[in-house]
């Protein structure tokens, strides 16, 4: 090789060529890799996550059964749902709304606060569950104001029925006294008051015209001869205070046509069941939920038209509350939130 500058050849231009060839070679990799890692990176954070963790009340209970039907749909798609049970099922929305709290989401129907407007998201309204109070066909007991001193079953303390059921006796000055009372799920206080553990009873549960396993179980016990229902007159007056109530009548015949149960209408109150989740639940998660949400619950019952529930906006769903929900005395029956001015957010019970 001969140099250009002093015409040896101990300057060669080989191993410059070499060199330049080298280090274009070297960043036309690094560039390749970068941009190949990019792409992982945005094909993996835009895949669907897979795993999701919701928070149900007590076990057996309403919102455990939800809460299981859930897991059942987003089984075949590959969710992996993780249910934890607390049976002071208030503070499911406390959870969903820490962010430090591994739950997702869940089922809630009670009062929440205004702070917690920007923190969750509403996906639906699926259910109005009524408000039962029974009694034994041969007790004394004629209206609420006979549950007064009487032995009651309940769900446990802290849910979101056991709450429903403390403010409407507590609306006719009836108080709940622990020694007096007895918990469990819905089945257990059927069966506490038909076997006159009890004297009578209070629950918030599925309505006549669903068709599950466990609704049908629960419908069959209600249809049982032994129990009488208490109604609810004022239950539009109660809706007035708690957005979240709803009135309605349980048609004579709901749970047994003939003979018919109950023998005749029985006007009470219900609760607007609806699913909440955390602002950060990804859309494509959302979206598969309101889908399952939808198939599970578009039937008619008697508290609802085919088609009214489950009421969901699938364009807002996972990014902010409905809109129509904030307008004053709205008919929107998702809106889990109370109106502009309220002090509490009016539909969020928590069963």
């Amino acid at each position: 090789m001969i140099n250009y500058v002093t015409g040896s050849d101990t300057y060669p231009m080989r191993p410059f060529r070499e060199r330049s060839t080298w280090i274009f070679t070297f960043f036309s990799r690094t560039f390749t890799i970068v941009v190949g890692l990019a792409i992982v990176g945005a094909l993996y954070s835009a895949a669907p996550q897979k795993k999701i963790t919701l928070e149900a009340g007590t076990q057996g209970g309403l919102f455990d059964v939800l809460a299981n039907q859930l897991a059942d749909d987003l089984s075949p798609h590959g969710i992996d749902v993780t249910i934890v049970n607390r049976p002071d099922s208030l503070k499911i929305i406390d959870d969903i709304v820490d962010p430090k709290s591994p739950v997702d989401a869940g089922f809630v129907a009670s009062d929440a606060p205004l702070t917690y407007y920007d923190k969750v998201s509403q996906i639906g309204t699926v259910m109005i569950a009524p408000v039962y109070l029974i009694t034994h066909v041969d007790s004394d007991v004629r209206d609420i104001s006979d549950f007064a001193n009487r032995s009651i079953s309940l769900y446990p303390v802290g849910s979101a029925a056991w709450a429903a059921c403390d403010y409407i006796l507590g609306s006719y000055d009836v108080k709940i006294a622990d020694s007096n009372s007895q918990y469990g799920n819905g089945s257990t206080i059927v069966k506490n008051v038909t076997e006159r553990v009890t004297d009578v009873g209070c629950f918030v549960d599925v309505p006549s015209g669903v068709s599950s396993e466990y609704a049908n179980a629960i419908l069959k016990e209600l249809a049982n001869p032994d129990l009488r229902f208490i109604p609810i007159p004022q239950a539009e007056a109660l809706q007035a205070r708690r957005d979240f109530l709803r009135p309605l009548t349980i048609p004579s015949g709901a749970f047994n046509v003939y003979p018919p149960r109950p023998s005749s209408d029985v006007p009470t109150t219900g609760a607007s069941l609806t699913f909440i989740a955390k602002k950060s639940l990804p859309r494509e998660l959302v979206i598969m939920i309101a889908n399952a949400l939808s198939q599970d619950y578009r039937g008619s019952t008697v508290a609802n038209q085919a088609g009214e529930l489950p009421a969901i906006n699938y364009m807002n769903a996972s990014l902010s509350l409905s809109s129509s929900c904030f307008s004053r005395r709205s008919m929107c029956s998702a809106c889990p939130f109370p109106t502009t001015g309220s002090s509490v957010a009016g539909h969020v019970v928590r069963a």
